[in-house]
């Protein structure tokens, strides 16, 4: 994470609306890093394939904390 951070904090998101691939969103409701509401906003612009994965027993990251939904989240959202 550490030799990415830069880039990732310098990345913004908020004008674009389409990618070339489905766009998959796994949130956590108990997450107290990032708003899930905001996320949720950005989410209903984007006009691509996409998908949205609520967590309720998971935080910022629902890919350690539900590990075996969170890999049948992805596993759905290829074979589509």
């Amino acid at each position: 994470m550490r030799p990415l951070h830069q880039e990732l904090m310098d990345t913004d998101f908020t004008d674009t609306h389409h990618f070339e691939v489905p766009v998959t969103f796994c949130e956590g409701r108990q997450d107290h890093h990032v708003s899930s509401a905001v996320a949720r906003d950005w989410y209903e612009t984007i006009d691509s394939p996409k998908s949205w994965h609520w967590f309720d027993r998971s935080g910022h990251f629902p890919q350690w904390e539900e590990p075996d939904r969170f890999l049948g989240c992805v596993l759905q959202d290829l074979s589509q």
